[in-house]
């Protein structure tokens, strides 16, 4: 049985950057520009979750690896006090239905405990999973492993149940 991982923004960083605002990904052209404010004080880091999934050259390029589905769009984060530009990806990852009945959930619809369908996961290394309210992105261990031997900053892993 192989293990799978959520992929979620690390709430012990506090001062991550944030675009000002930036359009859903659709709307967003293939190369774009967003303004950051008090950059100083924010740390840029290699995977930003709000407003949607931003990633930075080399962890996109990982994670493209393990998925050439993969729909890639430019933003470079453009930090006017210090006069740089900081590349990022918006990634938009394909969907796998493969949410177990098992899984539990809040009256809002929000998941409460995640349980993913193991036979679905078949040859899957990195996907987002299917009826979800909040976008929900999954890795295998492979693909975690190829990401922690880089140290990228900016997530956190914690293992998926499966059925």
């Amino acid at each position: 049985m192989a293990d799978f991982f959520k992929l979620v923004g690390d709430s012990r960083i506090p001062h991550i950057v944030a675009p000002a605002a930036l359009d859903a990904f659709e709307a967003l052209p293939v190369s774009s520009a967003a303004e950051v404010h008090g950059s100083r004080t924010r740390d840029y880091v290699d995977w930003i979750e709000r407003p949607y999934w931003l990633a930075s050259d080399q962890m996109k390029s990982i994670m493209h690896k393990y998925n050439r589905q993969i729909r890639l769009k430019h933003v470079a984060l453009v930090d006017t006090e210090q006069g740089r530009q900081h590349p990022y990806w918006a990634l938009q990852v394909p969907a796998l239905r493969c949410l177990s009945p098992e899984s539990e959930q809040y009256p809002n619809g929000t998941i409460k405990r995640l349980v993913l369908e193991r036979e679905r996961l078949q040859g899957q290394h990195l996907f987002a999973v299917e009826d979800m309210l909040a976008p929900c992105l999954i890795i295998s261990l492979a693909a975690a492993e190829s990401l922690l031997r880089r140290n990228l900053t900016g997530f956190v892993l914690t293992r998926v149940e499966q059925s």
